[in-house]
């Protein structure tokens, strides 16, 4: 999706709820969310970062099968 804030993707979460994010989602975060929604909808993030903010940890993002 591209908006007035940029690219933007909402997720729900294994673990429950969802999250949303509008812009600063680079070229490579990009790719890997436009593989893993056209093979199978399904994302992992690998994060160090506490509490709840991990969800919108995009470091490490992994397309899964």
């Amino acid at each position: 999706m591209y908006g007035e804030g940029g690219r933007g993707v909402t997720i729900t979460w294994d673990e429950g709820g969802t999250t949303s994010h509008v812009g600063d989602i680079n070229d490579d975060q990009w790719e890997v969310f436009r593989l893993a929604f056209a093979a199978g909808g399904r994302v992992a993030v690998l994060s160090d970062v506490e509490d709840w903010e991990w969800m919108y940890d995009y470091r490490y993002l992994e397309a899964m099968r």
